[in-house]
């Protein structure tokens, strides 16, 4: 009996050496390792240890993934667990990063709510994919978002983004944009001259076919991936004097237009089934190969679904 007591409180003192290890950590270490886990198990670790119990409202990179919620049922509680952990974060602690995947099992009308919370808290880094069908009206402030230096945006297929009259985004560096389908010409326009600082753009799979010409022109624009577009009956037009890297996979335009592209330096086109469709798409190939002609790389790779 005494031997086994004395193997026990050995086990409790080794694992209390290891807990306090761990917590030696400075918090700015901690906070980096629990933003990497999934939410609920962010607000679980305040069980852990006295030190440990107001670290979780520290956190300044956020993850709201619906995928992480094994059944539909479950839905409201984890919900509730998003916005209780929210709201318990400390008032003074900005957001370095907010990201939100949901689709599953989110009700539409509090996903404004979340983005208005990170917009409320300065956030630099917004990840934003919503697969609900349907879901145009996303959060007004995301388009006047003074601190956004990255945005992300991938919507499901049925939803049409209307970029409002007023937009502009002084600081953005980066633009990702997925899945969706802007209304028309005009929010495209506004959409590219609104973002003043620009220097990386990703279009990727985004529905053109209401569109007469995609334009990109923006002067502060440094590289560029264009991929996927559903809709061969329109034109593109780019604009960019300071572009370096190109890439484009090639779906098929009326109309290819390139312009002033005079500092590219990488040029990389992919050329899918298209090349070989009975459509002849040959004038605007030869006017897409034309344009990038000055590029000092150029790599043209077949059969390529990835930029």
């Amino acid at each position: 009996m005494a031997a086994y007591q004395r193997k026990r409180r050995f086990a409790n003192q080794t694992r209390d050496k290891d807990l306090d290890r761990l917590s030696g950590l400075p918090d700015k270490v901690i906070l980096q390792i629990i933003s990497l886990l999934p939410l609920k198990e962010i607000v679980r670790t305040s069980i852990l240890a006295i030190r440990w119990k107001d670290l979780f409202s520290l956190v300044s990179d956020i993850n709201i993934d619906d995928n992480n919620v094994i059944r539909k049922s479950l839905g409201n509680g984890y919900m509730n667990i998003v916005e209780r952990f929210l709201f318990s974060r400390k008032r003074d602690v900005g957001i370095n990063k907010f990201r939100l995947k949901c689709g599953k099992i989110v009700d539409p009308f509090r996903i404004n709510g979340w983005i208005q919370y990170a917009l409320g808290y300065h956030v630099k880094e917004l990840d934003l994919t919503i697969g609900i069908k349907g879901f145009n009206e996303l959060n007004f402030g995301v388009f006047t978002c003074k601190t956004l230096v990255i945005l992300r945006l991938s919507m499901d297929k049925g939803s049409i983004l209307s970029v409002p009259t007023y937009f502009r985004l002084p600081n953005l560096k980066v633009l990702h944009l997925g899945l969706m389908k802007c209304s028309d010409d005009g929010s495209v326009d506004r959409l590219f001259s609104g973002c003043i600082s620009l220097e990386e753009l990703h279009l990727r799979n985004c529905e053109v076919s209401n569109m007469n010409k995609l334009r990109v022109c923006n002067a502060t624009l440094k590289k560029l991936f264009l991929s996927g577009f559903m809709g061969t009956d329109h034109e593109i037009e780019i604009i960019a004097p300071n572009l370096v890297h190109f890439s484009y996979y090639y779906t098929g335009t009326k109309g290819f237009s390139l312009i002033n592209l005079n500092s590219l330096s990488e040029a990389r086109i992919y050329i899918g089934p298209y090349l070989f469709s009975t459509i002849d798409f040959a004038p605007t190939a030869t006017a897409l190969m034309n344009g990038v002609s000055q590029a000092r790389s150029l790599y043209l790779t077949l059969y390529s679904s990835k930029v």
